[in-house]
């Protein structure tokens, strides 16, 4: 797929909604948009390390529920989800920084505060 028909591709999608617990806010992400930039632009602080580059796992979050189907950990993710602490992996865990949500979702993640700017 050439990126113009990839970017066209995203523009036809609709936002996805994703609940954010233990939170409790809904944040509302574009498509194409990694969860934890969206929470970024909403006002949201995602405990990082590296920024959203994908390298140092510590913006882990738990998938607890997923309308839709999720594209699956790219090697970078997957190499880096092995860095997430052992009793929290699992297939449902993934990265704030990578993951781009569709539709609605729910997920967990202790320490995603308000900015106070």
């Amino acid at each position: 797929m050439t990126q113009a028909a990839h970017r066209s591709a995203i523009a036809k999608q609709a936002d996805a909604r994703v609940r954010v617990e233990p939170l409790g806010e809904t944040l509302i992400v574009r498509p194409g948009e990694p969860l934890m930039r969206a929470a970024a632009r909403q006002g949201l602080r995602w405990p990082t390390i590296c920024k959203g580059s994908g390298l140092c796992g510590a913006c882990y979050v738990r998938v607890v529920e997923a309308d839709e189907a999720l594209e699956p950990p790219s090697k970078r993710e997957s190499a880096t989800l092995k860095l997430v602490p052992p009793h929290m992996r699992g297939p449902e865990v993934r990265l704030a920084c990578q993951l781009v949500p569709r539709g609605t979702m729910s997920v967990e993640r202790v320490g995603v505060v308000r900015r106070e700017d």
